[in-house]
């Protein structure tokens, strides 16, 4: 390998289209890198994006994918929307055409007996090597990917949960993208698209050190809105200020609504259009009307539509629909209260944090972020006579993907561009006071989190076992609680149920800590010294415990519905039943459940956490493959508990939030 060159590659995966950049530079090199963007997707045209589609024969076989779908093909649209269904929960959302649209790309996935993370790998399987054979050809070097260290950024929405980013990254590690790279990392989309849209500000004296900038970015799915505060100039750096803000308000809604509106205009003769004119239909208004129509935009579009009849209303005319304008505009005011309440929402965060004379421009960027209509709705939102631009980055269609590009080739180890986020959610875990159940909160919405590791201490109090002693290694399975109410309780029944799982991989000699204690005789009962270790990487986090010196490997968070899998808005009542208090299932005979579990090797398989305060019973474990040893297997329950401290330790705390002892002194470095 050529360890004095790098490749970085952003993929930039849309709900309706999807975008790939890239760089090939010397390590040495401190100047920004050229990016390209991969433009050739199409024999007939060339686009710096292509659509984020497949499509599957009745087998389950893929017959196409973006631009290479055949016109007759049923076509698999908005999966990236699956991995958060929870967006349509609401009664009035259910209602809604989207929400339609939804369902009906559920029913096609169960009939071809796919779930969305497994066809979204698909998709970046094909897509990881159309790229591949792109940059070799442009570059000219065969064996470029074993020859140079290789970075692949991938974007997520801010917005997204943490369980909607794992079902990404899973889909990601299953198209195989991870073997050819040697780091696989993830970027916010907002992020990304403002370092590249500021750059251009900066230059044209538009904004200045402590400035700050409220960064819409606009794509088909979502809209994500964040503020950011310009740290350094030279070079650009910038610290989140807002806590971001998102909605499933993004321009592919417009085309939903659009098609609502169509259909009450033509009436009968909509419902006569074929699959391939309706497929005519919707790219001449993806590609060209949205881009081009603005508010009291005075210009007549009309769609063409190959064999359509003509009609003596005038809607159709020489085979060409003629949509007016109060179509048009229906369909993209359809989200626009969405699009202005989440600016205006980082505009009253601004003004709280006594920031808001500081607010130089609205930043749009993404897809939706180049529309003309959008522009002009949020200039009439802020005047610039109020000292507030609206800006339309250059590129906004790329910007997002080049951005990653751009931030990964420029990060060093003592700079980051951005400098620090804020928390979208309050992260905890549950421990026990004494007699008490509590939630110890280890991150709180709205925290300053900077990149990097910090610990928490806590103790494992746990039965004896025999196999304690052994030189093996165990999972330990701790329950994470997470939710993004601004204020919040220490009393663990007054939070949600778990959220998510951590399982640690530790060692088994844990009675032979130094500091483990006996605190109970008969049965006997050890408290062993631990620490969480929280790391963050960009809008992921990962956690990992330390024991008696030992660190285990890192670990994303588990979740207990499978992220492949239905959230219960999507699924018939009888298809998932309810959860108790408990964490037992209320359609079963029992709700005995396990507060956490440490379980020795040697089979992965799951056994879930749940909420504590009920007994503590040994669970029956799932067997593996006939020839899997697992049948022994034991396990047994455990709580977390505070550390204890040394008066003079002790001093060093602080209860801020009236929760568990936090250390005042811990910060991300």
């Amino acid at each position: 390998m050529n360890a004095a060159r790098r490749l970085v590659v952003g993929i930039d995966y849309g709900t309706s289209n999807t975008a790939v950049a890239y760089a090939l530079f010397k390590k040495s090199s401190k100047a920004l890198p050229d990016i390209e963007v991969i433009g050739n997707w199409s024999i007939r045209d060339s686009s710096d994006k292509v659509p984020s589609d497949v499509a599957y024969d009745a087998q389950g076989k893929a017959v196409g994918y973006g631009f290479t779908i055949p016109e007759d093909a049923q076509t698999l649209q908005w999966v990236k929307l699956l991995l958060e269904p929870g967006q349509f929960s609401d009664s009035k959302q259910r209602r809604k055409p989207n929400t339609e649209r939804m369902w009906k790309v559920y029913d096609d996935l169960d009939k071809l007996g796919k779930r969305p993370v497994a066809v979204i790998a698909d998709y970046l399987s094909w897509l990881w090597t159309k790229v591949k054979d792109e940059i070799v050809q442009a570059e000219s070097i065969k064996n470029l990917f074993e020859s140079v260290e290789v970075t692949v950024v991938v974007t997520l929405p801010a917005c997204w949960s943490d369980r909607a980013k794992e079902g990404m990254h899973n889909a990601v590690k299953q198209s195989g993208i991870a073997k050819d790279a040697t780091f696989l990392k993830f970027a916010s989309e907002p992020e990304a698209a403002a370092i590249y849209g500021l750059k251009s500000r900066v230059k044209k004296g538009e904004v200045d050190e402590g400035d700050c900038v409220i960064v819409c970015d606009a794509g088909g799915g979502t809209v994500d809105v964040v503020s950011y505060q310009i740290r350094s100039l030279d070079p650009l750096s910038v610290d989140q200020v807002v806590t971001a803000q998102g909605g499933f308000c993004g321009s592919a809604f417009i085309n939903v609504e659009f098609e609502t509106q169509l259909s009450s205009f033509l009436g009968s003769a909509f419902a006569k259009l074929s699959p391939k004119q309706l497929r005519l239909i919707r790219d001449d208004f993806e590609y060209r009307i949205k881009r081009e129509y603005r508010p009291g935009c005075e210009r007549a579009f009309s769609i063409p539509v190959s064999g359509i009849q003509d009609d003596c209303k005038g809607r159709i005319k020489n085979g060409e629909i003629q949509p007016n304008d109060a179509i048009l505009e229906a369909s993209f005011e359809s989200i626009m209260s969405q699009v202005l309440g989440l600016v205006d929402e980082q505009k009253e965060g601004l003004e709280a944090k006594g920031l808001d004379g500081r607010l130089k421009g609205v930043l749009l960027v993404g897809g939706f972020g180049g529309s003309r209509f959008l522009h002009e709705r949020i200039k009439q939102e802020y005047p610039e006579d109020e000292g507030i631009s609206v800006w339309r980055g250059d590129r906004s269609w790329t910007a997002v993907v080049q951005g990653a590009v751009e931030c990964e080739a420029l990060s060093t180890s003592d700079h980051a561009i951005v400098h620090s986020r804020l928390s979208s959610y309050n992260y905890g875990v549950e421990i026990r006071q004494g007699s008490k159940l509590k939630v110890q909160w280890l991150i709180r919405k709205g925290q300053i989190l900077q990149e990097g590791t910090k610990a928490e201490p806590y103790a494992i109090r746990m039965r004896d076992q025999p196999w304690l002693d052994t030189d093996e290694y165990v999972s330990l399975l701790v329950s994470i609680i997470r939710t993004d109410h601004d204020e919040v309780s220490d009393d663990l029944a007054a939070n949600t149920p778990p959220y998510a799982e951590v399982r640690c991989r530790v060692k088994t000699e844990l009675r032979r800590h130094e500091k483990t204690e006996l605190v109970q005789r008969d049965p006997k009962v050890w408290r062993i010294p631990a620490e969480l270790v929280l790391a963050l990487d960009g809008p992921m986090l990962s956690i990992k415990c330390r024991i008696n010196g030992e660190e285990g490997p890192a670990v994303e968070l588990q979740y207990k519905d499978d992220q492949d899998r239905r959230d219960s808005i999507w699924s018939t009542p009888s298809s998932i039943a309810p959860t108790d208090r408990s964490g037992g299932s209320l359609a079963s005979s029992s709700t005995h459940s396990v507060a956490n579990q440490l379980l020795p090797p040697p089979s992965p398989a799951h056994v879930p956490a749940s909420f504590p305060g009920t007994p503590a019973v040994k669970p029956t474990l799932p067997l593996g493959p006939a020839n899997d040893t697992n049948k022994n297997r034991r396990s047994t329950a455990f709580s977390l508990e505070q550390a204890t401290s040394s008066p003079a330790e002790k001093k060093k705390w602080k209860r801020p939030w009236g929760g568990g002892l936090i250390p005042q002194d811990f910060v991300w470095k």
